[in-house]
């Protein structure tokens, strides 16, 4: 689970047309983005930051780190849509924005990271109870292999 599923999405990539990803990030920007967040990433959202940063295939985005400017800035930087939903939609402290769902925000549920380092992707939106989130995947990498399989 997680970096096979992960991997298995970087091979379609591979094989498919249509993607643009930022490129490589260095460890020391995703150590500043946690600690400006004041949260741990999960394993292959770490993975996935370190290899591509941010980006889309197709009518996908994928949200994650796409300068330093964590303040200030645009999406795909999901550190600053993060910080700015924090700021006026009450988003919780736990959770990571990565993607657009049709309501709201793919997020990362840090509040249950398991013994892995390894959390559940939720579909959250402004207002939404914290305690219903819907668990669309177990982790960012099989989050990112079906996003990926959705529009092949």
């Amino acid at each position: 689970m997680g970096i096979t599923e992960l991997n298995n999405a970087y091979d379609l990539l591979k094989n498919n047309e249509g993607g643009f990803f930022k490129g490589e990030i260095e460890e020391n920007l995703i150590v500043e983005a946690e600690k400006f967040l004041g949260i741990k990433f999960p394993k292959t959202y770490r993975f996935f930051l370190k290899k591509s940063g941010c980006g889309s295939f197709r009518s996908k985005e994928f949200y994650g780190i796409s300068s330093n400017n964590f303040e200030n800035s645009s999406v795909p930087n999901g550190i600053w849509l993060t910080n700015d939903e924090r700021k006026n939609a009450d988003l919780d402290k736990d959770l990571i924005l990565i993607g657009q769902s049709i309501e709201g925000y793919y997020a990362l549920d840090t509040s249950k990271m398991d013994e892995n380092g390894e959390c559940p992707v939720v579909d959250w939106h402004a207002g939404a109870n914290r305690n219903n989130l819907e668990v669309i995947a177990e982790d960012f990498g099989d989050y990112f292999l079906n996003e990926i399989n959705e529009v092949i």
